[in-house]
């Protein structure tokens, strides 16, 4: 970011997760702590929530691989300060073996963009000018990681990612990329 061009004031905020798991003691502090400041919610998948629980906390879902998930589309597409994003769990587009599919595809909708879970690993990665966020697993984390979810912030035309362990709720990391 140049020195001389001003910061701009925050704009849309979202809070990201995924594989919840039923550990719904995480969720509910993520969302006690987060929830009201930010303007969108996304599940990822594999919350096992139903669609009612989504909706009493207006979470936005996509449908995971577990049979219980409330989620009602396998993907979403929404255009959020002025960047289209996608959301998505990654099965479907196998993103345990690799990104590259998913990448594609986004990048043949015109994405900017893809937010994806599945693979319980928090991680953020840039293929074929398309970015990748993973928010990592509310629970059952893998690779070694702790369990996490994420903060979007959109300011000019920075991007801020936040992780934030889903116990403790303190920064894991913190990247800011633009999108």
């Amino acid at each position: 970011m140049s020195g001389s061009r001003k910061a701009a004031p925050p704009s849309e905020g979202l809070l990201v997760f995924s594989d919840v798991h039923r550990h719904k003691a995480r969720l509910k502090a993520m969302l006690k702590r987060h929830q009201k400041a930010v303007d969108h919610v996304y599940s990822l998948g594999d919350s096992e929530l139903s669609t009612k629980t989504l909706a009493k906390h207006d979470i936005k879902a996509v449908r995971g691989n577990f049979p219980f998930d409330g989620g009602d589309q396998d993907e979403r597409l929404e255009t959020v300060a002025g960047r289209t994003l996608m959301f998505v769990h990654g099965h479907r587009h196998g993103v345990r073996g690799g990104l590259a599919p998913l990448a594609a595809e986004a990048r043949g909708k015109g994405v900017d963009a893809v937010f994806y879970g599945h693979t319980h690993v928090r991680k953020c990665t840039v293929l074929n000018e398309v970015i990748l966020i993973n928010p990592g697993a509310i629970n059952r984390p893998r690779e070694g990681t702790a369990p996490s979810y994420l903060l979007v912030s959109f300011e000019g035309p920075d991007t801020v990612l936040t992780w934030y362990e889903a116990d403790t709720h303190d920064v894991l990391e913190k990247t800011r990329l633009e999108l």
